[in-house]
């Protein structure tokens, strides 16, 4: 056996007959990961704090807003939002794009991919909503032409937009970036007033928990681009001379299996994608639907 062999080996025993530890003096690639600073900074007006990629909006990030990024999953990060004002929740996925540094090539270097994190968040929906205009993975009757929704030729459209409404006028409709949950209840936070918008174009996507705050969708004025925002939801009425006397669709079906290309549908077609009723919210009726039934308690689908 070489000499140098024969060292090594009484080497090791000694360290383990006197409970001796040795540590690398290099640190390994995950202890890195584990321990680096992925500091970083929101750099547009605000950004929309989600449940999941592209998923329902819980909360506004502002803009100056420092955030820890904690995962990323393609063009999304999951980050924590540290500055102080109000916010029902600091955990959520932003677009990489909003960010200071992430948006830049290598910003996300040593941030762990992590898209099985975004499942294990979609399930968070029953902690923040209590009702929508419209199920989630959802199609609505448009009550437009010369059928009515139980004929078999009536076309059905997917959900892809939230329902027009009306807001009441007042200091206390007055919509904001974020709202805050106490133990008193929860309430639109008038120190973050949403400026630059139009009130006559407002549309309602879901009301909260406790059915006091409504997440809303507002138009800027000559732009296409809109804002979420939160009002409280007294001050929302369904839209004056609409079709719809809801704040939400009344006419709905969650399909298990979505057609190419999203294409409107017809009633007859409805149980080829595997059709289910939707079910209205238990605790916020008037606000419209359950988001999404557990499998084996969803409803029969009615056409």
């Amino acid at each position: 056996m070489p000499s140098t062999k024969r060292l090594s080996i009484a080497i090791t025993a000694a360290l383990a007959i006197t409970g001796a530890v040795f540590v690398s003096a290099s640190p390994t690639w995950a202890t890195t990961q584990q321990h680096a600073d992925h500091g970083d900074w929101v750099k547009a007006s605000r950004a929309t704090l989600r449940l999941a990629p592209n998923h329902l909006v819980l909360a506004n990030a502002r803009k100056k807003d420092r955030v820890r990024v904690q995962a990323q999953c393609r063009g999304w990060v999951r980050v924590q939002v540290l500055s102080g004002h109000e916010m029902v929740t600091r955990i959520g996925w932003l677009q990489r794009g909003h960010l200071l540094k992430a948006s830049k090539p290598g910003g996300l270097r040593g941030v762990l991919t992590n898209c099985g994190q975004t499942s294990k968040d979609v399930r968070r929906w029953r902690t923040y909503v209590a009702a929508m205009n419209a199920p989630l993975h959802s199609y609505y009757y448009t009550g437009r032409g010369a059928y009515n929704v139980h004929e078999t030729a009536a076309l059905w459209h997917k959900v892809k937009f939230p329902t027009g409404v009306s807001l009441a006028s007042g200091p206390s409709c007055t919509p904001s970036y974020n709202y805050a949950r106490h133990q008193a209840g929860e309430r639109v936070d008038s120190a973050q007033p949403v400026s630059n918008v139009d009130l006559t174009d407002i549309a309602y996507r879901y009301v909260s928990r406790t059915g006091a705050v409504a997440l809303v969708s507002i138009k800027r004025p000559g732009q296409h681009a809109r804002v979420w925002a939160f009002v409280q939801s007294s001050c929302l009425t369904p839209k004056t001379g609409g079709k719809y006397t809801t704040v939400y669709f009344p006419n709905v079906v969650q399909l298990d299996r979505a057609p190419k290309g999203s294409k409107a549908l017809r009633t007859r077609d409805l149980k080829h994608y595997g059709c289910h009723a939707g079910l209205r919210s238990p605790s916020q009726p008037r606000f419209g639907w359950w988001p999404e039934p557990e499998k084996g308690r969803q409803p029969g689908c009615p056409y």
